[in-house]
């Protein structure tokens, strides 16, 4: 047997091979508890259930956790109230690592914008469904004499037009110009004492006129809640068997919260009202 064969099967090589092995184990074992507590193998963290929380006051909650959290985005929910929680990831309930970083989206804290639409040269109806489908409701709509009829001439918003694609807060009220054409075709004057600004409006819509001038009492009219419960209580022209405007033409309405103020002529409304039906029913 050679010097180099003994050398290796001697006991001092024999027993510093074992104790290399011996180190070795260790230091891989020492390795995986470390690791272990370093990542906590083991030991995780139920996910707490952010919605619905402000976001001012999510570091205080999660703190709680020894988690982390952060937000990743924003959208817009009006059923919501703004600046909370709608959504997290990982979910709620579910175990996560200490320290974990949470993501969330909350509600948005400013209004949400949409772009006004483009109106021209669509019909009254057309533009009307493009108005409502674009988070945005139909204002006043005012006809004009043109060379075609019930299309769109133009649009504006408090007075101002806005050209197509301008941003606006939404359910902004869009307020139309339609054409009415050039026929002098000449339309009654319904009776609208006694209604609301909202009631007269539509009951003008509906008889292809619009409202002119619009007057409030300032004694019984104090806020914008008032206006919209105050009642018509004068209307210029007043209404009648011969009363007619060209179509698209506006009436002057006055409104008032004093009820003593409003007399309904009970015998020509109703007079006015049988005439329209039996227009109406005529073959």
């Amino acid at each position: 047997m050679s010097n180099a064969i003994r050398a290796i099967f001697s006991r001092k090589f024999l027993i510093n091979f074992i104790a290399a092995l011996l180190v070795l184990a260790l230091l891989v074992f020492g390795g995986f508890k470390w690791l272990d507590w370093y990542t906590g193998h083991g030991d995780t963290i139920t996910v707490p259930d952010l919605a619905g929380i402000k976001y001012t006051e999510l570091d205080d909650k999660i703190s709680e956790y020894d988690l982390r959290v952060t937000i990743m985005d924003s959208i817009w929910d009006h059923d919501a109230p703004k600046g909370v929680v709608l959504e997290q990831s990982p979910e709620a309930e579910d175990q996560v690592k200490r320290n974990r970083m949470i993501y969330v989206t909350v509600n948005a804290f400013g209004t949400e914008k949409v772009a006004i639409p483009n109106l021209e040269d669509l019909s009254e109806r057309q533009a009307i469904a493009k108005i409502k489908s674009s988070k945005l409701q139909l204002g006043d709509v005012n006809y004009k004499p043109s060379e075609g009829c019930c299309y769109i001439l133009g649009w504006d918003v408090n007075g101002k037009q806005l050209k197509a694609g301008t941003l606006v807060d939404r359910d902004t009220k869009v307020n139309l110009i339609v054409g009415m054409g050039m026929s002098k075709e000449m339309v009654s004057v319904p009776y609208l004492i006694g209604l609301t600004r909202q009631e007269a409006k539509e009951v003008l819509f509906n008889n292809s006129l619009t409202i002119g001038g619009e007057y409030f009492d300032e004694i019984s009219v104090a806020t914008q809640e008032d206006s919209l419960k105050a009642k018509v209580y004068k209307q210029i022209p007043y209404p009648g068997k011969n009363s007619a405007l060209l179509m698209g033409s506006g009436v002057t309405l006055y409104f008032t919260l004093d009820t003593t103020q409003i007399r309904i002529d009970h015998n020509l409304r109703d007079s006015l009202s049988v005439k329209r039906d039996t227009v109406q029913n005529t073959p």
